[in-house]
């Protein structure tokens, strides 16, 4: 994969060209931006030219949020920065308690800037940003989020690294001190806008899927159950591509399989190979109480199967959970192919409730739309004679059945262009 990066924040980290170098001057900041702060010491040489650079906080126009801002002394005159990235989406929401920065530059390698930003009352909130150098650019590498209710103690915790090109998150609840309490981890899937039609049959052949980071899901990661050793990716493994328009949600779903068991017509799908979607759009996933939702709930949260059928490239869609109701309104198709088996699949906004608002588990301030629980599962079965679950992967460790807490996110981006990069939950989106 190329990079969930490629998709966040590159479009607003704007490289510069090393062949271009200055011969290095004093670096300025942006002449709109007032300074709220910037990294100080010795270790400000980011670019290893022997001049100090700036790696500041700053503030563009009353109502913008807050960035992060380096300048390094080689780039050219008039070139944009190297990072240029907002932070703060709120900069006066500090609560009882003024907004407190702490910045750190280091020349590494790789050089580093980091930011670090807390506030709030009774509860107290801490955003950490990471950026490292790569080439003539400073990427988000990590990104942390902290609450800790100050009566009880109990604090909430997310954590995001970009590193390996892919949102690997975790995210724990424990009691301040402690270090137990519970925990999640899960890859996020980001969906970009459609650009181009998609023909639901199952090829995933359309340029538009191109437009999609591709979310990598193997063995290694997250297996939910295991009667049968799972020992290469060839013998289990798929990846996720996903697109969002004014309707719907579009998932391709690539599937590695050594041996593919399909359900014929009329079959309970569950014994053969298939995918399982656990969806919840409940929002946060703990409560006002910082209790994690280790259960599903039945108007908000749904687990639907999408089964291949032997002899046609239909696909059957299930609800496993809640067992009662009408079945959404699905379409999808699939495909063998000479690894395994593709899957294609469009699902109804409405389903998803991505037009209801989100709010952020760590400030309320923060409500966004498009954000959505979401984990994706492969079950796989090896013998048509007696097909059975022997294998299932996931983009997320779902040790409770259907427990918000556990599950994924599903991010439903904005644009792909400067200054208009998310909104629909990414680390530094603009609004």
């Amino acid at each position: 994969m190329r990079g969930v990066l490629r998709y966040l924040l590159p479009v607003l980290l704007f490289g510069l060209s090393p062949a271009s170098a200055s011969g290095g001057r004093a670096p300025k900041l942006p002449p709109q931006d007032e300074v709220v702060e910037c990294a100080k010491g010795t270790g400000l040489d980011l670019d290893g030219d022997g001049i100090p650079d700036l790696a500041c906080v700053t503030r563009r126009g009353d109502e913008d949020p807050q960035r992060a801002v380096v300048v390094l002394s080689s780039a050219p005159a008039g070139a944009p920065p190297a990072l240029d990235a907002p932070i703060l989406h709120c900069p006066y929401c500090g609560g009882t308690m003024p907004i407190q920065l702490e910045l750190m530059a280091d020349a590494g390698p790789p050089a580093v800037f980091k930011v670090s930003e807390s506030g709030g009352s009774r509860t107290t909130w801490t955003y950490e940003y990471r950026f490292e150098r790569a080439g003539s650019r400073f990427l988000l590498v990590r990104e942390q989020k902290g609450i800790l209710d100050r009566t009880s103690e109990v604090g909430g915790e997310l954590i995001t690294d970009y590193k390996n090109g892919v949102g690997d998150s975790s995210r724990t609840v424990s009691r301040d001190g402690d270090s137990g309490g519970q925990w999640a981890e899960f890859f996020n899937v980001y969906a970009m806008p459609r650009k181009g039609s998609i023909k639901l049959d199952g090829n995933g052949r359309e340029a538009a899927w191109r437009q999609a980071p591709q979310l990598p899901v193997g063995r290694a990661r997250h297996i939910l159950l295991q009667r049968s050793i799972v020992e290469t990716d060839a013998d289990l493994s798929y990846s996720v591509r996903a697109l969002w328009d004014d309707g719907f949600l579009y998932l391709l779903i690539e599937l590695t399989d050594d041996v593919v068991v399909l359900a014929p017509p009329g079959k309970n799908g569950v014994r053969y190979d298939h995918v399982e979607l656990w969806l919840d759009r409940a929002g946060p996933t703990w409560d006002g109480e910082l209790t994690p939702r280790l259960e599903p709930d039945p108007e908000k949260t749904f687990q639907l199967g999408l089964v291949p059928i032997r002899g046609t490239n239909k696909v059957q869609v299930l609800r496993w959970f809640p067992d009662e109701g009408d079945l959404p309104e699905v379409t999808a198709a699939w495909r063998k192919t000479a690894t395994g088996y593709t899957i294609e699949a469009r699902f109804p906004l409405e389903l998803i409730g991505a037009s209801e608002n989100y709010a952020d588990e760590f400030d309320d301030r923060d409500i966004r739309k498009g954000l959505v629980n979401l984990t994706v599962v492969a079950s796989d079965a090896d013998d048509p004679a007696a097909p059975r679950q022997e294998s299932m992967i996931a983009t997320s460790r779902l040790e409770h059945r259907g427990a918000p807490f556990e599950m994924g996110l599903l991010h439903l981006m904005k644009s792909t262009t400067p200054d208009k990069v998310d909104g629909g939950g990414g680390a530094s989106a603009s609004r």
